[in-house]
Parts: structure tokens; sequence; C-alpha cells
């Protein structure tokens, strides 16, 4: 049986700053945050779907997956880290 390496997903946990800068309001005034959230929202409309990404339940708030529903995104399963590591 032949394993295609390419074919692999990576698991990634998001750490909350991710989650925010997704979900939160562009920041003009702020152009640190603004450039954070624009590089947050571009990477997660072409590179998201090669991770499985999860993020704790304390994060994904509703914001979360109406932002996710209206831009077309797949929202971040929802889990503890100690589950994702199988603890």
């Amino acid at each position: 049986m032949q394993h295609d390496i390419l074919n692999v997903v990576t698991t990634v946990y998001l750490e909350t700053s991710i989650v925010s800068y997704l979900a939160g309001p562009i920041k003009a005034r702020d152009m640190i945050v603004a450039a954070n959230q624009t590089i947050t929202r571009e990477w997660w409309s072409f590179r998201r779907h090669a991770f499985e990404l999860f993020a704790s339940a304390l994060v994904m708030v509703p914001r979360v997956y109406e932002v996710c529903r209206t831009e077309g995104y797949s929202p971040p399963f929802v889990c503890t880290p100690q589950e994702l590591m199988g603890s």
C-alpha cells in the first residue's frame, strides 16, 4: 500500500488571537492589528483548507461562526488541547 505524503493533513490548534483576528472588525486606526487581521483572513481564505483546524470552545463565540458563514470559511473544530492530544 502506497502512502501519498501530499495527502497528509496537518492538525493545527489555533491560538486565541488567530480566532479574534478572524472574527474582529478591521481596526484601521491600529495599523499592526489591521495588518494582522488582513494576514489572518488571507491565510484563512487561501491556506486553511490544507489543515485540520481546532480551537477552544472559549473562543468560538457566535461572531466567529457568523464571519465564517459570511465569508464562506469553514469554522474550526472545537476541542480542548487535551482532547486533541488524545489525553
